[in-house]
């Protein structure tokens, strides 16, 4: 994402600026400001504001929007693409398809900017009115409340960015999302109109990694990422005056009792911080955590090797599983945990699921592309969480004890759901998220950045270094992922075909599809020419597929309820072949050769030697995954997971030495961390994603 360059106006030079209303629109620098705060937009849905404002009055049909947008020779969903740009781009603006204040729909046609527009030059305040004197202006039904932009922050030399975006609903909730990060939403009832009444929190973008009210909701408690500092939770005071966050502790905020007392993730470690007492830890290899309503005594998920299991409380296991379980949270009257479970261990995508204190268990929902918050309404009578059905803008959505779905908000960007107190209000987060993607290629001084979308995720690179598989994961990518070729010979990029990208063969003609929607089968795709061919799993649920030859892969996966195992299969679609006792691995690099496999297996790296028959552990001190192996299969390439200073480093397989290849150069402010990495060691090249949240 583009960085925050601090500068007076004065030493812009002369530029055009573009007033409308209480915006400014900087066309060259791609900057849009709100009475002299900047508003933090995408730069798709900022290429429309500029094609819409340089013709104001005038119909800008789809197809010049298109070509604005994509270059030549792009393979994208055009329309989902363009109908998510514009809806974020009206989000900014607080505007609204059916009320147009600003962007009027002209159906099956195109788009028109209808507000008086004023273009100057950013040395002076004289300029140019354009006036769309024959479209008329829409105005919003009375009973729509106008809420007012909280006074400008001041420039501390930097640009302070403040995220504006409005949101509405029916049903009786109305959201108003005004500036960036944490707000309260809060639902009244009423026999009148729907009155919002809107509370933002925080006003900075920061990676939001969890939050929670405070007994009484006269507070909130949340975790952000701060660069070098890592992970920091603060709390701040809700009503009154706006007041500055307070730094309470380090480390992952899991929960918060009813009494106040938190329950804080380090490491694998969960430990209660109480005003009353010392901290003390309750319990190891946790992932998340819960407070028992009533009790004191807290519900966890743990990870122990390749199973997560939920305790309920801790020690008493009630659900067991290889999939991934994230946003536990106990019902208010204690008898039910709600979660999300991620059936493809490194994807977002998931299914809401619930399970007693006797272990009964089962789905609420289906699954959804991406899934991310979950809480429980006061009542304990429904589970409110967020997640898309498409792409990566999530949505508000309420299930039942029955499974009964409603949807409570639609919205053109991505929300993520904390808390809700008693009285209604709803703790939620407004984030922008996505993926960059950067490679250094052979005989190359510098890295390039090769994002094409809003989510571009790197999956292969060829041997030769020249040829990057990549799968686009967010709105661009739709239900199903999209996944594309970087040819650096030919410096473009092609459409290789739906599904996320698994492998890539040595010399890049051929590359493995797996379908997020559909796991039990791959397709091999000829990446230049030829039609693709479908791999039938025979009843395996694939997790992941690698070349191992050029006549056979290597695959993990599972049988329906089975354990996660290894398996070979023929590309010829034969039956896959169970690898008996060897451990399954996650993230898994394959040597040149087929003969040898380095994975994660819980929080250690694995090298699995098929032809010596042993497995060694990689002793680090530190997360990593593998990127790659070294023509000779002697070393192997590891990516440290390190979200403030990640890098590549090379460990010698015989010497059992570590040393530090390449440092990734990263942007703190909105970095989350690596979502992956590939590298051909040979050739002096490499590629990697980054993971941005802001919120």
């Amino acid at each position: 994402m583009p960085q925050v360059e601090g500068s007076a106006a004065s030493s812009r030079g002369s530029e055009r600026v573009i007033q409308f209303g209480p915006f400014e629109f900087r066309p060259e620098t791609q900057e849009l400001f709100k009475n002299g705060t900047r508003v933090r937009v995408q730069a798709k849905p900022l290429q429309i504001l500029r094609a819409l404002t340089d013709k104001p009055g005038e119909l800008v049909t789809r197809d010049e929007l298109r070509r604005e947008l994509w270059a030549d020779g792009t393979f994208v969903d055009f329309e989902s693409g363009l109908n998510t740009a514009t809806n974020r781009l009206r989000a900014a603006l607080s505007d609204s398809a059916e009320y147009p204040r600003y962007i009027e729909t002209l159906p099956r046609l195109g788009y028109r900017f209808i507000y008086p527009v004023i273009e100057r030059s950013s040395q002076n305040g004289t300029g140019v009115v354009a006036v769309a004197s024959e479209a008329p202006v829409a105005v919003r039904p009375e009973t729509s409340v106008d809420v007012a932009a909280p006074a400008p922050i001041p420039e501390q030399g930097l640009w302070r960015r403040i995220w504006e975006k409005r949101f509405y609903a029916v049903l009786g909730l109305i959201i108003f999302a005004l500036g960036s990060g944490l707000a309260i939403y809060i639902r009244r009832n009423s026999s009148g109109p729907a009155q919002p009444v809107f509370r933002p929190l925080t006003y900075t973008p920061e990676v939001i990694e969890a939050a929670r009210l405070l007994p009484g909701a006269k507070g909130a408690v949340f975790t952000i990422l701060s660069g070098s500092e890592g992970l920091k939770t603060l709390s701040l005071k809700i009503g009154g005056p706006t007041a500055s966050a307070t730094l309470i502790t380090s480390g992952w905020l899991a929960s918060v009792s009813r009494t106040g007392d938190l329950a804080m993730l380090s490491g694998s470690k969960v430990t209660v911080v109480s005003p009353q007492q010392k901290p003390y830890v309750a319990g190891e290899n946790v992932r998340g955590a819960d407070w028992m309503p009533n009790r004191n005594e807290i519900a966890v998920v743990r990870k122990d090797g390749l199973e997560a299991t939920v305790e309920m409380p801790t020690g008493h296991i009630v659900y067991r599983s290889s999939a991934g379980i994230s946003d536990l949270r106990v019902s208010p009257d204690g008898k039910f945990a709600a979660f999300i479970e991620h059936p493809s261990r490194d994807d977002d995508g998931g299914r809401i699921r619930i399970t007693d204190a006797n272990g009964n268990t089962r789905e609420l929902t289906g699954d959804w592309s991406s899934a991310s918050g979950l809480t429980w309404t006061p009542s304990g009578r429904e589970v409110w969480f967020t997640a898309s059905k498409g792409g990566g803008v999530r949505s508000l959505y309420a299930v039942d004890m029955r499974g009964e779905l409603r949807h409570v908000s639609n919205e053109p960007t991505s929300l993520r759901i904390f808390d809700i107190a008693s009285d209604g209000r709803a703790l939620i987060s407004v984030e922008e998220i996505g993926a960059t993607m950067i490679a250094r290629f052979p005989g190359a001084h510098t890295e390039t950045d090769l994002t094409q979308f809003d989510s571009s995720n790197v999956a292969a690179i060829s041997d030769d270094g020249q040829r990057l598989l990549f799968t686009e994961a967010g709105d661009a990518g739709g239900q199903h992922y999209s996944t594309f070729l970087f040819d650096n010979t030919q410096h473009s990029s092609r459409y290789v075909g739906q599904g996320r990208g698994m492998a890539l063969s040595a010399d890049g003609r051929l590359a493995l599809l797996l379908d997020p929607q559909d796991d039990t089968s791959l397709r091999l795709v000829p990446v230049d020419q030829g039609l693709p061919t479908r791999i039938s799993g025979h009843g395996l649920h694939y997790q992941w597929a690698r070349f191992l030859d050029k006549k056979g892969i290597l695959a993990g996966g599972s049988y329906a309820k089975g354990p996660l195992m290894l398996f070979r299969q023929s590309l010829d679609g034969s039956p896959p072949t169970v690898l008996a006792g060897w451990p399954y691995v996650d993230y898994p690099a394959v040597s040149p050769d087929g003969g040898k496999l380095a994975g994660l297996y819980g929080k250690d790296v694995l090298v699995v030697d098929f032809c010596e028959k042993s497995v060694q552990p990689i002793q680090m001190d530190q997360a990593a995954i593998p990127a790659g192996w070294s023509a000779d299969g002697k070393s192997i390439v590891l990516a440290t997971l390190s979200r403030t200073r990640p890098q590549l480093l090379t460990y010698e397989v015989a010497a059992k030495s570590l040393r530090v290849w390449k440092e990734l150069q990263v942007a703190p402010a909105s970095f989350s961390g690596l979502s992956g990495a590939v590298a051909a060691p040979g050739a002096d090249a490499y590629a990697y994603s980054l993971h941005h949240d802001f919120s």
